[in-house]
């Protein structure tokens, strides 16, 4: 009788917590709320992923902000863009973004063949080619996607 009893005493407390942890969750104060919205919107979801997964279905990444690990550079056509392989080697174009002005006065980064990079960017199509160089247009007419890198770092 006695566990019982101890039983449906731990059963009614854990009854008011879930309830208790539901209307407050419903309840909070409207500074906590904006601010998980705020949060909800501002932050940008960065996927890893490898290169074949990009080269393969590319045209379905389009527009999103990928993050590329330990990859091959196997040419490099210009100052700005690469091409760069994982493992299975399938190619991915990426072209090195200049959108910040500190990134422009720095410069950037040289790579050369055989080397590993880490990227960070966002998948674009063929049709944002208006920017580009005509080689670069060039190197984007052979194939469907191309990595805008933001971010680029050499692996040790």
């Amino acid at each position: 009788m006695a566990r019982n009893v101890i039983r449906l005493v731990v059963l009614l407390l854990l009854l008011g917590l879930l309830v208790g942890a539901s209307w407050y969750w419903n309840q909070r104060p409207a500074h906590v709320q904006a601010a998980i919205a705020d949060a909800r919107t501002v932050t940008k979801r960065t996927d890893v992923m490898t290169v074949e997964a990009v080269s393969e279905d590319g045209p379905s990444l389009v527009g999103r902000q990928i993050s590329i690990l330990n990859a091959r550079v196997t040419v490099v056509t210009n100052e700005r863009t690469f091409w760069v392989v994982g493992s299975e080697g399938d190619p991915l174009l990426v072209i090195v973004g200049q959108s910040s002005a500190a990134r422009a006065t720095a410069g950037v980064p040289q790579v050369v063949s055989g080397e590993r990079v880490s990227l960070i960017g966002v998948v674009r199509d063929g049709s944002g080619g208006a920017t580009l160089s005509a080689k670069e247009r060039a190197e984007l007419a052979k194939t469907d996607v191309y990595l805008l890198a933001a971010d680029l770092q050499r692996v040790r």
